[in-house]
């Protein structure tokens, strides 16, 4: 299981991202990035580690310009594949529960009362889990949210 301390991010890059030193691009327009969440006014950016501190700011490895709707954190489980599962996943899971046993598709969403995961839940529903996997996203795979989705 992850380090709960970890903040990680995902976004899809609002735009193609180039390397000014081997002139290569780094990332297309709507690929996924990873990496930590600078909010800004009005961007969003997921960037890389600091490696320069000044009094006037800080320097990031790299820095990418994300889409705001599409940025996700990761929870800090990974499915039986050894996955990340990010919010907005979709996990297709089968087990058993005290009663019966469970199988369906769930999307990974923050509780609104609150704004956070129910991190304590996530992790005991996890290890009652005989079988989970992340088949997809809301944003890469709307068309999921067709089918029979669990709460």
């Amino acid at each position: 299981m992850s380090n709960m301390n970890v903040r990680k991010f995902r976004g899809k890059a609002a735009n193609d991202v180039r390397c000014m030193m081997r002139d290569e691009i780094l990332w297309k327009k709507g690929d996924w990035v990873y990496g930590n969440l600078v909010k800004g006014t009005p961007d969003w950016w997921i960037v890389g580690d600091v490696v320069e501190y000044y009094p006037e700011g800080i320097v990031h490895e790299w820095r990418c310009r994300v889409d705001p709707i599409t940025v996700g954190q990761a929870i800090g489980i990974k499915d039986d594949e050894d996955v990340e599962i990010y919010e907005d996943d979709f996990l297709l899971y089968s087990g058993a529960s005290e009663y019966r046993g469970i199988e369906g598709i769930t999307r990974i969403e923050r509780d609104p009362s609150t704004g956070y995961y129910p991190f304590t839940f996530l992790h005991e529903w996890n290890a009652s889990l005989s079988k989970s996997e992340v088949i997809g996203n809301i944003h890469d795979n709307p068309e999921i949210t067709q089918v029979h989705i669990s709460s």
